[in-house]
């Protein structure tokens, strides 16, 4: 004998439990919708196998009845019928006349349950509120058929709920092409621990979080290489921005009307990107708000903004009311680095904690960077300001490569100076270009900037 749950006379009600949840990615939703259109048999519950959950029940050996246990037995913890009886047995009967159930339940069933099994955890701990519907269940495409649709089925079966909020498939990692990853094949590169070993936690976990969603995606040893790069050039900025900061007491008041242009750009970039994670991780895009975070990092962050800000910081005696901007300098490393580790956090948690222990731990109260809040905009700078910020460094960054150019082209170094740096352009173009004057002269070291009103835009370097 087998046992079994009704599933097929209930095709419509899982189809429409399925529309309640939010799917992520959506297109998997028609997957389990074709799966549930397509089945032809009820679900098998029982195996027979020596380990698993025993189904509670006994059978009378006289009429062969199903024999339930009460549901106060039930109540009082798990039920083995291969070692527990009934309390109540059926009239004429004695214990001699009753046989425990020897299948058990099939591990579906079991897991399907999990739910249920994370609301007695919590309630054991003392919470009492309900935690169903759960908010999220993550899992591969492979057991949808399975652990979701019967994790669904159990939820209706109770009281026509549903068991998550949302619903976020994952890929598999494969050996190859349509291959899966499979000890049989023995087609692994690398056992996990070799992996670690290699190329340590955080570049695998850099790795790991690079797929999207419901898609595949094949081993690949580069992107934990990137991942090991990304993981150096978090260290080595971070020391430099230490090096930078040394002195600064982020505690000490700040006016923030004495930023410069290029201190608001970086904050307005940082700005954006804190957005574009948090919408990309509302949705479990994880790979997309990683990206997102890599061309912020790489681009904004390292290549530009603390090469153009270094010499402001490393000899604020060259210009103007240098303390000034120096100090300006300083919180806006101070606040963008601290922003930067709490979005790389979840992909690099390691590199990411020793930082901030190293950095930031003496001045913030949060014992970690894992117990910190999702960062917010580190200032207000509204829509129309990032537009113009972000326009004008792009004519600045132009003029930044057309230095580099000269100096690659005459065979100089790029940190040889310049007499002098003829910026010419319309009006308007250059009253832009002068508000980013002092980090222009620290990157493109120039000792002096020439302004020339013309109607074409270009510059000309003089050693």
């Amino acid at each position: 004998h087998q046992w079994f749950v009704n599933i097929l006379d209930k095709k419509e009600e899982l189809l429409a439990q399925n529309d309640k949840m939010q799917w992520k990615p959506e297109f998997m939703k028609k997957r389990s919708n074709d799966w549930i259109n397509n089945l032809h048999w009820d679900w098998n519950i029982s195996r027979n196998r020596k380990f698993g959950i025993p189904i509670p029940v006994w059978r009378s050996l006289k009429t062969g009845e199903v024999i339930l246990p009460s549901e106060q037995q039930l109540a009082n913890g798990p039920v083995d019928p291969s070692v527990d009886m009934p309390e109540n047995l059926p009239a004429d009967h004695t214990t001699d006349d009753i046989k425990g159930e020897t299948l058990v339940l099939d591990t579906w069933f079991t897991s399907g349950l999990s739910p249920l099994i994370n609301q007695n955890l919590v309630e054991r701990d003392g919470y009492t509120k309900s935690i169903l519907p759960m908010s999220l269940r993550p899992q591969a495409h492979d057991i949808i058929r399975t652990w979701l649709l019967y994790t669904t089925l159990h939820a209706y079966l109770r009281d026509e709920s549903i068991p998550f909020e949302n619903i976020m498939i994952s890929g598999f990692v494969l050996a190859g092409k349509n291959e899966k990853i499979s000890k049989s094949k023995n087609n692994a590169k690398a056992s996990p621990e070799q992996i670690l070993g290699q190329w340590g936690a955080d570049a695998v976990r850099y790795w790991a979080s690079g797929g999207q969603l419901g898609k595949d995606m094949i081993f690949d040893e580069a992107e934990l290489k990137n991942g090991q790069k990304l993981v150096t050039k978090l260290w080595n900025a971070s020391n430099f921005v230490q090096m930078l900061t040394e002195g600064f007491d982020p505690k000490a008041d700040f006016d923030t009307a004495t930023l410069l242009a290029t201190d608001r750009w970086i904050i307005s970039r940082a700005n954006q990107v804190i957005k574009k994670m948090q919408d990309y991780l509302n949705n479990y895009e994880y790979g997309l708000a990683k990206l997102a975070f890599e061309e912020f990092f790489w681009a904004d962050f390292c290549d530009n903004y603390l090469e153009l800000v270094k010499l402001r910081l490393y000899k604020p005696e060259l210009f103007e009311n240098g303390e000034e901007k120096k100090l300006a300098g300083q919180w806006t490393l101070h606040q963008v680095l601290l922003v930067i580790l709490k979005l790389i956090a979840p992909y690099l948690p390691h590199i990411s904690e020793e930082i901030y222990q190293n950095i930031f731990r003496a001045t913030e109260e949060t014992i970690s960077i894992h117990k910190t809040l999702f960062p917010t905009d580190i200032l207000t700078i509204d829509n129309a300001e990032a537009i113009v910020l972000i326009e004008q460094m792009e004519k600045v960054l132009e003029i930044v490569e057309q230095v580099r150019k000269f100096k690659t082209e005459q065979q100089i170094s790029l940190g040889a100076e310049l007499t002098n740096l003829v910026v010419s352009g319309p009006a308007e173009y250059l009253a832009e270009i002068k508000h980013y004057e002092d980090d222009l002269v620290g990157v493109t070291k120039t000792q002096n900037i020439e302004y020339l009103e013309k109607d074409g835009i270009a510059c000309l370097c003089e050693v």
